[in-house]
């Protein structure tokens, strides 16, 4: 339900942000990824998603705007 109504863009990413408690149905907690959800429930994301698999990628990008690195064009490893 959360990839069909463009709240996450992918499932994994919408089990990621339920693990995560960021997700409210109803204004109450989901914590399974199977949990049943109607077209007349509310869903409510906690605060801000992050764009990264993890808060790793908060860090990374913390440090490469502190470093003033620029990488656009180029091949990276994590």
């Amino acid at each position: 339900m959360l990839v069909e109504r463009a709240i996450a863009p992918s499932r994994q990413r919408a089990q990621a942000m339920i693990m995560a408690g960021k997700i409210l149905v109803n204004n109450l907690p989901v914590d399974k990824a199977g949990h049943l959800i109607s077209k007349n429930d509310s869903i409510v994301v906690k605060g801000k998603d992050i764009p990264f698999v993890s808060r790793g990628g908060l860090k990374l990008e913390a440090a490469l705007q502190a470093l003033e690195l620029n990488l656009d064009g180029l091949i990276c490893l994590d």
